[in-house]
């Protein structure tokens, strides 16, 4: 065989373009169980404390009034987008159509995006008020300290308490976790039991159901070293838009007809009850 045959090596090349390991998107998108959605500037959410039965102790006496107190929580839509460009004479020269990547990407982006918003809304400051001229943070009482280790067993607990001594329902509760804390779970006995837990996570390499919550592995970034999980009850938190994930394609002439493509949504979170959030710690 001649020595210059390597000029004649064929080199091969896929015609699919892969859309690399990344996290989707809405993991949390089923916890907010208060949902507005319109064309309004700002989203408020009524709420109305508990009051007391009274008692009646003499006959034809004066009716007391419990005066129930009220507050509302407010919420403000936010503007998102992604937008990339394939150029027409770019796309003359690839094998492999790149629109359907740059549509999922597109996508996944804007639901990252609802994620963190509403992650770092449990978390954060609410708005309250007429006008939401009031900023509540969560209080101390709703976080459990990381203590210098991970997530334990024993946290699990410790935020369970505070939400049934809140009385806040069994059902829709969640617990949010990244990788460093299911990590952490894999190796607490009581998860991995099946003593207490019939659904064996080490078998499957999942944990959906167990203690009542319904676990979702959210891959949020530690803060200071320190990660946040969150146990919530999905009636804790609302949602409001003024438009859902939506996705166009288009041609555009004073750009030599590239194609564009372009999502974009508009929404926001707010936290509406403290009492059915409680933050993790850990290291």
């Amino acid at each position: 065989m001649a020595n210059s045959i390597p000029v004649s090596f064929v080199r091969s090349y896929r015609n699919i373009i892969q859309v690399q390991y990344v996290e989707q998107g809405g993991k949390l998108d089923m916890i907010p169980s208060q949902r507005e959605a319109g064309t309004a500037e700002s989203y408020s959410f009524e709420r109305v404390r508990e009051a007391d039965a009274l008692e009646r102790t003499t006959r034809h006496s004066e009716t007391t009034i419990v005066d129930s107190i009220h507050t509302r929580r407010l919420l403000f839509p936010r503007f998102y987008y992604w937008a990339d460009y394939i150029d027409k004479e770019d796309r003359l020269r690839l094998l492999a159509d790149p629109q359907s990547s740059y549509v999922k990407n597109a996508l996944n982006a804007l639901r990252r995006k609802s994620d963190s918003l509403n992650y770092f809304a449990m978390r954060g400051n609410a708005l309250e008020g007429k006008d939401g001229a009031t900023v509540t943070a969560l209080p101390a009482g709703q976080k459990v300290a990381h203590g210098g280790v991970g997530l334990t067993f024993e946290k699990i607990l410790d935020g369970t308490l505070l939400l049934n001594a809140a009385n806040v329902p069994f059902e829709s509760r969640y617990a949010i976790i990244n990788s460093a804390g299911f990590d952490d779970m894999l190796r607490e006995a009581e998860i991995t039991s099946r003593d207490f837990n019939p659904m064996q996570p080490l078998v499957t390499g999942q944990m959906s159901m167990f203690m009542g919550y319904n676990w979702v592995l959210y891959n949020f970034a530690a803060e200071t070293a320190v990660n946040y999980g969150v146990l919530c009850h999905a009636d804790s938190m609302a949602v409001g838009s003024n438009q859902e994930p939506s996705v166009e394609v288009d041609r555009l002439p004073t750009k030599h007809y590239l194609t564009q493509v372009y999502a974009s949504h508009s929404k926001n979170y707010v936290r509406v009850q403290e009492e059915g959030i409680v933050e993790l710690a850990y290291v």
